[in-house]
């Protein structure tokens, strides 16, 4: 998958609802305030440089296992998407974000 063709899926995650992908990204959240079985990721359809991951992606442990996955983890994804998901931020506002769930995930590097 290209980037572009992660961007259209992301712009619009409704439309592409239980459809697989192989996705990457960087892990921006994973703690005691997104649990054991979701983490926030920011993801592209390729592998890209370190901090050129961009799309804020809610990620959520379907069959893979995020027990040893920490924030700056770069990883590697296999996907089905689920829609999209609005949350609160930290500062009271509001995003919404692509949502999957994760089957398989591989930690290949970090950031950190």
């Amino acid at each position: 998958m290209t980037s572009r063709e992660w961007q259209l899926v992301a712009k619009n995650p409704d439309a592409h609802i239980g459809e697989l992908y192989a996705i990457y990204g960087r892990v921006a959240q994973a703690d005691t305030a997104t649990g054991s079985y979701q983490m926030r990721v920011y993801t592209d359809g390729q592998q890209v440089e370190t901090y050129d991951f961009d799309i804020n992606t809610i990620v959520r442990a379907g069959e893979a296992s995020f027990s040893d996955v920490v924030e700056d983890d770069l990883v590697a994804l296999w996907v089905k998407v689920t829609g999209s998901e609005t949350y609160e931020t930290t500062m009271g506002g509001e995003v919404t974000a692509p949502a999957v769930e994760a089957n398989i995930i591989e930690v290949y590097g970090s950031s950190g």
